[in-house]
């Protein structure tokens, strides 16, 4: 080809066969092109050996997330189906029962969390991401989490807007 020419080159790249695609591997190289007069061009690439879209973001090998009482300073799991919360909605009123309580850990960084409340009875509140919600907690979302920090949030019935929803129509359980 003479100066000032051009051609199209299609490069086809195989991932190695060696890795382990349960590590998230990544593999990397360059494509070195000589040129006629001596030059040299370099081209990297980059791919991930898994399907980002099957990776577990929350970790739940160590039984994250659940649901816990705002009163218990070990913030052990709820393990009794029917638990009941009394929220104080508008008000500040705290009870010995506490409130309920979200844990959870990232087992990969998110670049944003959000805990929004799911009505018990779906009626037409908005969607997000495909579910009827009626908001987010307050403090959420939250952008930029990091992996393997642990998050969580008591709820005491406030929404992050500021409104406080008609609680009758909450459900709270602790299956996740």
């Amino acid at each position: 080809m003479g100066p000032e020419s051009s051609a199209v080159e299609t490069l086809h790249f195989r991932r190695p066969t060696s890795l382990n695609e349960s590590r998230i591997p990544v593999y990397s190289g360059f494509v070195t092109i000589n040129g006629s007069a001596g030059d040299l061009l370099s081209l990297p690439y980059a791919g991930i050996a898994t399907s980002m879209k099957d990776v577990a973001i929350v970790d739940s090998v160590d039984g994250y997330p659940y649901l816990t009482r705002s009163s218990d300073a070990t913030q052990s799991p709820i393990t009794a189906n029917g638990t009941v919360f009394i929220l104080p909605g508008n008000s500040t009123a705290f009870n010995s029962t506490g409130l309920p309580s979200l844990v959870y850990e990232l087992a990969m960084g998110s670049r944003t969390v959000r805990i929004d409340v799911q009505p018990a009875n779906p009626r037409e509140v908005p969607r997000i991401f495909g579910q009827r919600v009626l908001g987010n907690v307050p403090s959420y979302p939250v952008q930029n989490h990091v992996r393997q920090t642990m998050g969580g949030i008591a709820w005491n019935g406030q929404l992050a807007d500021g409104r406080g929803r008609l609680l009758e129509s909450i459900g709270l359980c602790c299956g996740l």
